[in-house]
C-alpha cells in the first residue's frame, strides 16, 4: 500500500485510488485480458492493448491552502477523474456503482484512507453518457466520469 508523501502526494494518491479499484472492483473482462498487455484499471492510456471496460484514474487538479498565519504546512484538496469506458450503458453504470461503493467504504468503513492521511472524501458523477467511436469491433464505447476528491495535510 502506497502512503502519500509530502513531495509526491498527487502521484501517490492516484496509485492509491487505482490500486483500490484493481483490488475491489470485479473486472468483467478478466478472462479476455489473459495473455495481453491490457489492464482493467490504469493511470493513463499507453501503448497497451485495450480491452473494454477500462477505468482510467488521473489527478485533474489540486488547491493548497495554508494551515495558519505562520504555518509552513498546507491543506491540499485534490480532485481526480475516474473515467470509466465500458461496452454498454448498463456495464458503465454497474462499474460506477462498484467504484463508488469501494472508494466510499475505503473512507467511511475501514478508515484506511484516513490512516494514509487522506480525508474528506467526496464523489460526484460529472458526466452523462458519452458515446465515442471505439476503433474496434464494438461500435461505441460508453463513458462515465466520476470526480473524486480527497484532502491531504502536509503537517
Amino acid at each position: 500500500m502506497v502512503i502519500p508523501g509530502v513531495s509526491t502526494f498527487m502521484h501517490d494518491t492516484t496509485l492509491v485510488i487505482r490500486d483500490r479499484i484493481i483490488n475491489n472492483v470485479t473486472d468483467p473482462a478478466s478472462a479476455r485480458r489473459s495473455g495481453t498487455t491490457s489492464k482493467f484499471s490504469v493511470t493513463y492510456f499507453s501503448g497497451r492493448d485495450i480491452i473494454y471496460p477500462v477505468i482510467v484514474t488521473q489527478c485533474v487538479g489540486y488547491i493548497s491552502q495554508s494551515l495558519g498565519q505562520r504555518s509552513e504546512e498546507m491543506n491540499i484538496r485534490m480532485t481526480f477523474n475516474v473515467d470509466i469506458h465500458a461496452m454498454s450503458p448498463k456495464q458503465a453504470d454497474t462499474l460506477v456503482d462498484a467504484v463508488y461503493a469501494s472508494l466510499r467504504s475505503y473512507q467511511t468503513g475501514s478508515n484506511e484512507t484516513i490512516d494514509l492521511g487522506l480525508y474528506d472524501f467526496t464523489c460526484d458523477l460529472i458526466s452523462s453518457f458519452v458515446e465515442e467511436p471505439s476503433g474496434q469491433a464494438i461500435e461505441k464505447v460508453h463513458r462515465r466520469i466520476l470526480q473524486v476528491g480527497y484532502s491531504f495535510s502536509t503537517g
